[in-house]
């Protein structure tokens, strides 16, 4: 009489671990990687959304002002959301560049906070014509609550001090700054603006003041001049 077989070998059932195992170490790096560019498109997408809500923040705080006496130009009103108001100390070696949700300073993006005085800036009569005047509104606050995009790594709006590298200390993927750097072709007379972001394989959280503009990303630094994680903003005369 012939004996029925049941069941697997042990080499049968090892064979089918080492497959599974097999596809596992192909698929899952994959599709983590998959899921990164994923957000790291959304993070674009914000960048795009933000450089035109701070077009149009500019603007109309330009129109805002009272013309004939202000000197205050769109360069000067984007260089302030960098955080430098006063200063036009900006060079190719020296650029300048702030986390947006920064929240320990006066700033011009989150609508908490007091805003910076822009140089040329006047509104009321002539002799308020040597003041500079903060803006009347920040960038937040012309953008409407349900349009105020997110940071898809952690769900937290980007304002929000949770996207905020410097304070918290630690690494942040998806947190957004905004720089600006003088135009390597066109010297001290143009500078570019641009949005860059953290990260996943981030080193380092702080914008210092020597390399104000990096965002680095494993063994290549992302600059605002040689960009790759961000968007460009805009390029404008200085004057």
């Amino acid at each position: 009489m012939k004996s029925s077989r049941c069941g697997f070998t042990l080499i049968e059932l090892l064979l089918v671990v080492v497959i599974i195992g097999f596809m596992l170490v192909v698929i899952v790096p994959r599709a983590w990687r998959a899921n990164i560019d994923a957000k790291y498109s959304l993070i674009r997408q914000n960048c795009c959304e933000l450089a035109s809500f701070t077009n149009q923040w500019a603007e109309e705080q330009i129109e805002a002002s009272v013309e004939q006496y202000s000197s205050a130009t769109k360069f000067h009103y984007l260089y302030s959301l960098t955080d430098n108001n006063g200063s036009m100390a900006i060079t190719a070696s020296l650029p300048m560049s702030e986390w947006i949700a920064r929240q320990s300073h006066l700033n011009n993006w989150v609508a908490t906070n007091g805003q910076i005085d822009i140089p040329g800036r006047c509104s009321g009569d002539s002799n308020s014509a040597a003041a500079n005047d903060p803006p009347e509104c920040s960038v937040e606050e012309i953008i409407a609550p349900e349009k105020l995009p997110r940071n898809p790594f952690n769900g937290a709006q980007v304002f929000a001090s949770a996207n905020d590298p410097e304070t918290s200390g630690f690494v942040t993927p998806g947190a957004i700054a905004f720089g600006c750097a003088s135009d390597p072709v066109g010297g001290d007379s143009f500078a570019y603006f641009a949005f860059v972001f953290q990260g996943t394989d981030a080193t380092t959280v702080n914008l210092g003041s020597n390399d104000t503009d990096t965002v680095h990303a494993g063994q290549e630094s992302r600059t605002i001049t040689g960009l790759r994680n961000g968007v460009f903003a805009a390029r404008l005369g200085r004057r």
